[in-house]
């Protein structure tokens, strides 16, 4: 499992097992919920909670087919940790841009 960014302006690609195939929608669906999240809870000052999913994100990113989704999730946990929150606007500009882009490609493992 592994993700492709074309260049040139294209969608990024996502290589994702097959076997995963009707979780996918819902995991996808679940990250544009957590972006609303964190841009809320940046605004709040709720860098525990903001960490802590961000740590969730960074784990399941890879372990579905996402590791794009773990890179921005690794740099935002960092950020947040550094109690640098209200700083990751333009990362969560990123993954939302990536959660709403990205082609998934099925691949039979």
């Amino acid at each position: 499992m592994e993700t492709d960014t074309a260049g040139g302006g294209e969608r990024p690609v996502a290589r994702v097992d097959a076997v995963l195939r009707d979780l996918i929608p819902e995991y996808l669906q679940n990250r544009r919920l957590d972006v609303a999240k964190l841009r809320a809870w940046g605004m709040e000052g709720r860098g525990e909670e903001m960490r802590r999913l961000l740590h969730q994100m960074k784990g399941s990113g890879g372990m579905y087919g996402f590791p794009r989704i773990t890179e921005l999730a690794r740099a935002m946990e960092a950020r947040v940790a550094a109690g640098e929150g209200p700083m990751i606007g333009p990362l969560l500009g990123e993954l939302e841009a990536y959660v709403d882009g990205v082609v998934v490609e099925y691949v039979e493992e």
